[in-house]
């Protein structure tokens, strides 16, 4: 960095601080607990209050809770100009750690092997020696072809001592470069993480059946126009046998664009909705309060001896039974009907686990015929005193499907990222710069003392199983290598 001037050069130098880096990441791990324990306020301090107050005591709670909030913890921390601050100081940190080491790293790459002095062969603990016949052409060219086999391109050079050749290569010298791969996909994952956090969303909406919606809602109470609309046409819950457990849920629903086309869709918990980069997940469901005079009650009636009959009426409603002379009327509701240890029927909850309805019978000059509950989930309870049936099959427009809604238009580029890092990971791993050197030189008549060493970024144990085989190798006669 001679070229830079003073200022630019202090500036780079405190950017290549790893000091610097350890530093940035541990204040953004930090703040990022911090940010996942507080909750959004909206309004009500209290909670957040109490947890400061069990950390730091309830003296301080508030003075910390006021200086968290203009911080912007009780908002979207992860917006703030001083968090996306903090991760551009470590992107950059990390950019100018890897620019700077860079030029270093590559000259070490392209730059082949020189021959080792005798001495370095004397003293490398992992050398291995071995005695070859004929000379030493011959046994540079038998060498050589074991090199060639175990993926390296050995290059001939006369040693530094008389009647001496030492063959020279390396491999796997990109794998210095995994490193470097590994930072590169970290700044592009920090990049898909911005751009999914400045530009997308992460909100949610509760859709009653039979309505629609074109805004949703942050966690932040913040309301997020979508540009086209979405209705929920039906929502359906099913339940274990015998249990309150729901197996499945799932909604209908109808995207519905400016023009008025729109398409409909069924989805459920592993099955969300996407249009124009916005995704629809199934994430809850419950009742809607004070519904039940606009919902819709629908029925399957079949005659003792007739057809089954659909039937749609709201609350409160008369309706003749087919087939008979008898009327009902809708007199009462409970959407969880059950027994309670007196045998008295009684509500014991406020989800749809067994959704039930009163039914009064009159015959049709008014007189008093019967009562009936009519379980959705109990076949049994449908069936009249006289044969007939009244399957309860729904009641529509009681039930809202809660809906998680997410834009993310730096998904791909985070997934890009990762991929990347799995690949430099693979490679800073478990791929080695490995150097090898091989003396070549005369020990007596017709005999040749060969001796390999070598050198290795990583894994040394690695290394050493190389030489002993290419040691092993070189020393069979040609016809029984492998």
């Amino acid at each position: 960095m001679r070229y830079l001037h003073t200022p630019f050069k202090h500036c780079w130098r405190f950017f290549t601080s790893i000091k610097l880096a350890i530093v940035l990441i541990a204040v953004i791990a930090a703040v990022s607990i911090v940010g996942t324990v507080i909750e959004p306020a909206h309004g009500r301090p209290e909670h957040n209050i109490g947890i400061l107050s069990s950390l730091v005591g309830a003296w301080a709670a508030p003075y910390l809770y006021q200086a968290l909030d203009a911080m912007g913890f009780m908002d979207n921390m992860y917006r703030s100009w001083w968090f996306i601050t903090l991760l551009l100081l470590f992107a950059l940190n990390l950019l100018i750690c890897s620019l700077d080491r860079l030029p270093r790293v590559l000259k070490i790459i392209r730059t082949s092997p020189s021959p080792l002095p005798a001495s370095r062969f004397a003293t490398d603990p992992r050398k291995k020696e071995l005695l070859l016949a004929g000379s030493p052409e011959q046994a540079v060219e038998q060498v050589a072809a074991t090199m060639r086999r175990a993926g390296f391109f050995p290059t001939r050079t006369p040693g530094p001592e008389a009647g001496e050749y030492q063959l020279v290569a390396q491999r796997g010298g990109y794998s210095r470069l995994g490193s470097y791969l590994i930072h590169l996909s970290i700044l592009i994952i920090l990049a898909g993480a911005l751009v999914g956090e400045l530009f997308g969303f992460r909100a949610g909406v509760d859709i009653p059946e039979g309505s629609a919606t074109d805004v949703v809602y942050t966690r932040y109470g913040e309301e997020i126009p979508l540009g086209f609309t979405v209705r929920c046409d039906n929502f359906q819950v099913s339940f274990y046998d015998q249990t309150d457990i729901p197996r499945a849920y799932e909604s209908t629903l109808t995207v519905i664009e400016e023009g008025g086309a729109g398409t409909s869709r069924v989805i459920d918990v592993n099955t969300p909705l996407k249009h124009r980069g916005i995704t629809f997940y199934q994430s809850s469901y419950g009742l809607v309060p004070n519904a039940i005079e606009h919902s819709v009650f629908i029925f399957r009636i079949t005659p003792v001896d007739g057809q089954p009959v659909e039937k749609q009426f709201r609350f409160g409603d008369h309706f003749a039974i087919p087939g008979t002379d008898l009327v009902a009327l809708i007199d009462d509701f409970s959407p969880a009907l059950g027994m309670d240890r007196d045998g008295n029927l009684v509500t014991y909850a406020q989800q749809m686990n067994n959704p039930s309805v009163l039914l009064l019978f009159f015959t049709r000059d008014g007189e008093w015929y019967d009562s009936q509950w009519l379980m959705q989930r109990r076949p049994d309870s449908w069936r009249l005193r006289d044969g007939h049936t009244v399957e309860f099959v729904d009641l529509w427009g009681m039930q809202y499907t809660g809906l998680q809604v997410k834009k993310d238009p730096g998904i791909w580029i985070v997934y890009t990222g990762f991929m990347m890092l799995c690949i430099g990971l693979g490679v800073a791993f478990w791929v080695s710069h490995i150097r090898v050197w091989v003396r070549v030189q005369a020990a007596g008549s017709r005999r040749v003392k060969v001796t390999f060493c070598g050198t290795t970024n990583n894994n040394p144990p690695g290394l050493l199983r190389l030489l002993e085989k290419m040691a092993a190798v070189a020393k069979q006669p040609a016809a029984a290598r492998p």
